[in-house]
């Protein structure tokens, strides 16, 4: 999903995917575990992006950007997801003057 046309932009850079190389303990399950890192401005932004980011036409019916992207996700054989919001600092590449 990208920011789209929205107005201040819901977040400010292109988020980082990676799979995570052992095997995660979720709920007692054993999974591979994917990562989204997403710049999010704030969550106020993210809750009204994930409402109305546009619409995804699947089969004739309109349904939401976000939860076309989490059924394209069940239908992979998500089990879960878990979001946590982190502030992140910038660490300048030289950081040793």
């Amino acid at each position: 999903m990208a920011p789209g046309r929205s107005k201040p932009s819901a977040y400010n850079g292109t988020g980082v995917r990676g799979w995570i190389e052992e095997v995660q303990d979720y709920e007692g399950k054993e999974v591979a575990t994917v990562r989204f890192v997403d710049y999010w401005n704030s969550r106020e932004m993210e809750e009204k992006f994930k409402e109305s980011a546009g619409i995804v036409l699947e089969g004739g019916v309109g349904k939401g950007v976000w939860e076309h992207f989490l059924d394209e996700c069940r239908e992979g054989g998500m089990v879960g997801m878990k979001e946590v919001h982190c502030k992140f600092e910038r660490v300048p590449m030289k950081f040793w003057d």
